[in-house]
């Protein structure tokens, strides 16, 4: 707000909005590229920004982790749980929900159930037909990321999928092997409404 406030008074003439886009990483990215997409059909700046209003909520962050021991250590889980949970092999689903906030909503067993249940939450809540993107990032997992790209593309030839990387802040509370999967969705982002 205070880069907003300074650009305010230094072009006053210029529309600038601030909307909190409840979202890290790729899912501010999806943000900023659909706002890009808005402004190209000629929407302008008050209608792009009052679009992004209304689907910051469907805006949907999907993620899985490889080693609990990171969220252990970002004081996420407990010792007990990373454990536990990587003698069994028990990999998170974890979301970002409404207020922003991260939620594991599920566990799979071993990385393909993880990569498997990823691609099922997408299919169960996508909305392709308004933003045909998807967005996924990974931290040194390049291959898991190829793997769920294929499944996308396969049932939804007409979307692109662009993979990045995770960057070093979020990558240093999930390590090696996250994965996030970002779209836009039919449903509010870490609900079942």
């Amino acid at each position: 707000m205070i880069a907003i406030n300074e650009l305010r008074e230094e072009f006053p003439e210029r529309k600038i909005c601030d909307i909190d886009t409840l979202c890290a990483s790729m899912g501010q990215g999806l943000m900023a590229y659909y706002a890009a997409q808005l402004r190209k059909e000629g929407k302008t700046v008050e209608e792009t920004c009052a679009r992004l209003e209304e689907v910051k909520q469907y805006i949907h962050h999907q993620v899985t982790v490889n080693d609990l021991f990171f969220l252990k250590r970002g004081g996420r889980i407990s010792a007990t749980t990373a454990v536990a949970g990587s003698i069994l092999q028990i990999k998170p689903i974890i979301v970002v929900d409404e207020k922003g906030c991260l939620n594991s909503v599920s566990k799979s067993r071993g990385r393909k159930g993880a990569l498997r249940d990823l691609y099922a939450r997408f299919k169960a809540t996508e909305n392709m037909k308004e933003l045909p993107y998807v967005f996924i990032s990974n931290s040194d997992c390049l291959e898991d990321s190829l793997r769920i790209k294929e499944m996308i593309e396969a049932d939804y030839p007409q979307v692109k999928v662009c993979i990045s990387d995770i960057g070093p802040v979020i990558g240093a509370h999930t390590g090696p092997g996250a994965i996030a999967v970002c779209y836009l969705g039919n449903i509010i982002k870490g609900t079942d409404k």
